[in-house]
C-alpha cells in the first residue's frame, strides 16, 4: 500500500487523502454504482478530507493551505469524471442530490481541533523595548509566536487560547496598534458550513493586496509567511526563480493586486517582467536581499492604495544595512583583497568588503562596517552549516561588544550562506 511505501508515513498528507477516497470508493463501487458515482462519491469524500489536512499536520496550519498532493490527486479525478461524462453524455448534476450526504456526513465542528485557537498579532510602539524580553513573557501564552522590529516599534504574531493576556503583556512595554485577532476555529467552522452539496468548497472572496517572495531555507520560509507573505517561491543567490515561476505565484494568489519581494538583485528583472505578464495589478518592491524584506515587511500596512503601500516599503528597506557571509567561488582579487576558491567572504550592500577562512570572524568584521552611533537593533539568520551552538556563541560575542543595539538571531536554513545580518 501506500502507506508501507514510505518509511515515515505522516497524516495530513496525499496519504490520508488517498485512503478516505478509496475507502468511500470501495463502498460506492459495492453498491453496484457505475464508476462515474463511485469516483463523484471519492472526490465529495477526498475534499472533505482535504480540508481537514491542516488541523492532522502543523506546517499546513500554520501556512494556511491544504496539502498540495492531495489537492492534486483530487483535480487528476476531476479530470477523470470531466471525460467520463463527456464520452458518456452524462449530466454530472444528475449525481449532486445523492452526492451531498457524503460531503455532509463526513467532516462535523467536533472533527477540527486546534491547540491554541486564536491568532493574535499587534504592534507595539515604545522606547528602549528588548524583543527578547517581550519573547519570555509571552511564551507561556502560546505557540507559533514571532517577535521583531526594534527599540521603538515591534511586531508580534502569536496563536494563543488568551487573545487579552498576549495584549495586556504587551501593553507593559509601551501602545498598541494594529491589533488582529482571528478565531482559527471559527474560520474553519464557517468554511465547512459554506460547503456546496458534493462537498466542494465555494471559491473564497479575492482579498485586496496579496504578497509574493522569494527565499530558501525553512527559517526563511516561516519568518516571510508569519510576516504575511501569501507564497514563497522557493530561490535565491544559487538557484533564481524564472519569470514564469512568478507569474504563476502571482496567479495563485487570491488576491487583486500582488506585490513581489524578488529578495535579490538578480531576480528583480524577471519580477518586473511579472507586471506586464500578469493579469492582476503587481509591483514590485526590488528587494535584493532577504534583510530587506523582512524590513519592510514589519512595517507592512494594508491599508491604501497598493503602489503607496509599496513606496512605504521601499522607504523602510532603504533605512536597513544589509550583508551575507557565504563562499568564494574562484579565486579573485577586488577591492583590494586576494581571494581565493574556497575562502569565506562576507559581501556588504552587493560588494565583497571582507574575506578570512572563518565565517564566523567573517560576520565581527562586517558589523565592524555596519554598525554606527545610530545603530539600535542587529539581527542575523544563521544557515544550514552553523548548528546553534556556534549561532549562539557569535550572538554571545556580538552581544558584549555592542551592548547598546538589541540582538536577535534566528535559524534560517538558507543554504551556501553561512549568516544573513541586518543592522538598524
Amino acid at each position: 500500500t501506500a502507506y508501507e511505501a514510505v518509511m515515515k508515513p505522516v497524516e495530513g498528507t496525499i496519504l490520508t487523502v488517498i485512503r478516505e477516497i478509496a475507502a468511500a470508493c470501495e463502498t460506492e463501487a459495492n453498491k453496484d454504482s457505475d464508476i462515474v458515482a463511485t469516483l463523484l462519491t471519492g472526490i465529495a469524500v477526498g475534499y472533505t478530507t482535504l480540508e481537514r489536512t491542516p488541523s492532522l499536520l502543523p506546517i499546513l496550519k500554520e501556512a494556511g493551505v491544504v496539502d498540495a498532493g492531495g489537492q492534486g490527486l483530487i483535480y487528476f479525478l476531476e479530470g477523470m469524471v470531466e471525460g467520463l461524462a463527456h464520452e458518456k453524455e452524462i449530466a454530472l448534476s444528475d449525481y449532486r442530490e445523492r452526492m451531498a450526504p457524503v460531503a455532509q456526513d463526513k467532516v462535523t465542528r467536533q472533527d477540527i481541533k486546534l491547540e491554541f485557537q486564536y491568532c493574535t498579532e499587534v504592534l507595539i510602539k515604545g522606547l528602549e523595548m528588548s524583543t527578547e524580553d517581550i519573547k519570555d513573557h509571552l511564551r507561556p501564552l502560546g505557540d507559533s509566536m514571532l517577535v521583531v522590529g526594534d527599540e521603538e516599534l515591534v511586531k508580534v504574531h502569536i496563536h494563543s487560547n488568551h487573545p487579552g493576556k498576549v495584549l495586556e503583556t504587551c501593553l507593559q512595554w509601551g501602545q498598541l496598534s494594529d491589533i488582529k485577532i482571528n478565531n482559527m476555529l471559527e474560520e474553519v467552522h464557517e468554511h465547512i458550513s459554506n460547503w456546496e452539496t458534493i462537498g466542494l468548497p465555494n471559491i473564497a472572496k479575492p482579498k485586496k493586496l496579496g504578497l509574493v517572495a522569494v527565499g530558501i531555507g525553512e527559517g526563511i520560509i516561516e519568518v516571510l509567511k508569519s510576516l504575511g507573505v501569501d507564497i514563497v517561491v522557493e530561490g535565491g543567490q544559487t538557484m533564481n526563480p524564472s519569470t514564469e515561476d512568478l507569474l504563476n505565484a502571482c496567479n495563485e494568489v487570491n488576491a487583486e493586486s500582488v506585490i513581489i519581494f524578488p529578495n535579490n538583485s538578480n531576480i528583480i528583472m524577471a519580477a518586473q517582467q511579472v507586471v506586464e505578464l500578469c493579469d492582476k495589478q503587481v509591483v514590485v518592491v526590488p528587494t535584493k536581499s532577504i534583510m530587506q524584506a523582512i524590513t519592510a515587511l514589519i512595517a507592512y500596512d494594508p491599508e491604501g492604495d497598493t503602489e503607496e503601500i509599496a513606496t512605504a516599503m521601499i522607504d523602510e528597506m532603504q533605512q536597513v544595512k544589509y550583508a551575507e557571509v557565504t563562499h568564494a567561488v574562484r579565486d579573485s582579487s577586488i577591492n583590494g583583497l586576494s581571494i581565493k576558491d574556497g575562502d569565506i567572504i562576507g559581501i556588504l550592500g552587493g560588494e565583497i568588503t571582507v574575506t578570512s577562512s572563518d565565517p564566523e570572524d567573517v560576520l565581527l568584521k562586517l558589523l565592524e562596517q555596519m554598525v554606527d552611533d545610530d545603530s539600535s537593533l542587529i539581527t542575523f539568520f544563521f544557515g544550514d552549516e552553523i548548528s546553534e551552538d556556534e549561532a549562539s556563541k557569535v550572538n554571545d560575542t556580538i552581544v558584549e561588544r555592542y551592548s547598546d543595539c538589541d540582538v536577535e538571531y534566528h535559524f534560517g536554513g538558507q543554504p551556501h550562506y553561512s549568516y544573513l545580518v541586518s543592522v538598524e
